[in-house]
C-alpha cells in the first residue's frame, strides 16, 4: 500500500509595482492544502527503482488571491479577485541515500471556482524544482 502525505505550501508570484514602461502589474498568492499519494511506492515494478519510486500525485484545495492593476494613460484600474481553487499536482522526489533530504520536481495546476467577469486568469500552472527535508 502506498504512503500518503499531507502538505501545505504557499506560492507567491508576480510584479506588483507598475514601472514607467509597464501596462499591467499582477500578483498571485496561492496557499494550498493537499493530499499526496506516493504512486511510485504502490506499483511494484516502479518501486524497485530508487529514482522512479518517488513519483507522486496530489490534489487539494487552495485559495487564490489575485491583485491586478492596469494603467491606461492617466487612469489606473484595480481588480482584486479572491476565489477558492482546486489543485492537481504530479511530481517526483529523489532522496539521497542515507540522508534525510533530497531533490524534488513537480507540475501543479490550479483552477479557480469563480469564473466571473473580473477573473482575468481562471487557471494557473506552475513548475517547480527544489529541495525537500524529511522531518520525523
Amino acid at each position: 500500500m502506498g504512503q500518503s502525505i499531507r502538505g501545505f505550501d504557499v506560492s507567491d508570484a508576480g510584479n506588483p509595482d507598475l514601472g514607467q514602461s509597464q501596462i499591467r502589474a499582477l500578483r498571485v498568492t496561492l496557499p494550498v492544502v493537499s493530499f499526496q499519494y506516493q504512486l511510485g511506492q504502490s506499483i511494484p515494478i516502479i518501486r524497485r527503482s530508487s529514482f522512479l519510486g518517488g513519483i507522486y500525485i496530489a490534489s487539494g484545495v487552495g485559495f487564490a488571491i489575485q491583485d491586478s492593476r492596469e494603467k491606461g494613460g492617466d487612469v489606473l484600474q484595480t481588480e482584486n479577485v479572491r476565489s477558492w481553487c482546486g489543485v492537481f499536482e504530479v511530481g517526483a522526489r529523489y532522496r539521497w541515500p542515507s540522508r534525510s533530504w533530497g531533490i524534488q520536481g513537480n507540475y501543479r495546476e490550479y483552477v479557480l471556482t469563480e469564473q466571473g467577469p473580473g477573473v482575468i486568469y481562471p487557471r494557473f500552472r506552475s513548475y517547480g524544482i527544489g529541495l525537500f527535508v524529511i522531518v520525523q
